[in-house]
């Protein structure tokens, strides 16, 4: 009798090869600078440009059109502790949003639950994106 010794799939994985990879980084920002980046795990084979549109946006810029069309439809952008609410009978805090806008392009809109503000990401709490990709 043969014995096989196959190895255990789950469900992320085709074969041997996984069909989730991911971006994560700090995020970290003051003033008018761009985001300061700390990337702590890429296997996506792509990198990931940050620039300062204007108060509050900014943009994210992959090296590939990943963000919209029919790969668009199969990542996922999530920021860490993105909303902050300090007092909710007179609402104050903040909120982070992840916009898509071109083929290879998001962006980052943070207020401080009024206006596009600046120095938001980092700055009472870490801020971490994550970038997901499935194929």
């Amino acid at each position: 009798m043969n014995e096989f010794n196959l190895p255990k799939q789950y469900n992320w994985q085709k074969g041997s090869t996984p069909i989730v990879k991911k971006y994560v980084a700090d995020l970290y920002q003051t003033g008018t600078s761009a985001p300061v980046v700390t990337e702590l795990f890429n296997d996506t084979g792509l990198y990931f440009e940050y620039e300062y549109v204007s108060p509050g946006v900014y943009s994210v810029t992959a090296s590939e059109n990943i963000f919209t069309g029919p790969t668009g439809q199969k990542v996922q952008v999530a920021i860490s502790n993105n909303t902050y609410v300090d007092d909710v009978a007179s609402p104050d805090g903040f909120s982070i949003l992840a916009v898509p806008f071109f083929f290879n392009v998001i962006f980052i809109v943070t207020t401080d639950l009024s206006v596009a503000a600046n120095g938001i990401l980092g700055n009472n709490v870490q801020n971490t994106i994550e970038i997901t990709f499935y194929s």
